[in-house]
């Protein structure tokens, strides 16, 4: 039996130490598990700080008590993060299963009860910030290199 691996990468340091992984066919289960963990993190800061990436959310109309997008905490916790190594890549999707979600995350004019319609404005939580990504790579680069 045979097996194939081709390479992708704009990173010539990355695609070596991919080629080594490869060749010895690392397990980096424990390293996407502690990337999980940065960007559920990661988002959790997003909703406690009220901030998107270019700055804070859009005020809410109302004056109620809790902070904006937990009301019941539903959305905060639909949100999940899954990483994946492969050569010359890392992927990290975020997503929840809540229909409202994508709604709160970039903003659309959906219709109301009234027979009107709202705008909901962008509030992004779904975001991944440099120094997140940057550590992620790092937790990669070290699995890598500790086998």
């Amino acid at each position: 039996m045979f097996s194939r691996i081709e390479f992708s990468s704009d990173s010539e340091d990355a695609e070596r130490l991919l080629r080594a992984a490869a060749v010895n066919v690392i397990d980096l289960s424990y390293e996407m598990s502690v990337i999980n963990g940065l960007v559920q993190a990661n988002i959790e800061d997003h909703f406690n700080q009220e901030m998107g990436p270019v700055g804070p959310w859009t005020e809410r109309k109302d004056n109620k008590p809790h902070k904006i997008l937990t009301k019941t905490g539903a959305l905060r916790q639909s949100v999940t993060a899954k990483s994946a190594a492969s050569i010359g890549k890392l992927s990290i999707s975020i997503k929840s299963d809540l229909v409202y979600a994508a709604v709160h995350n970039l903003g659309k004019t959906i219709p109301n009860r009234g027979g009107g319609k709202t705008k909901m404005p962008k509030r992004m939580f779904g975001y991944i910030e440099k120094q997140v990504k940057e550590k992620a790579m790092d937790v990669i680069i070290k699995g890598v290199l500790d086998v």
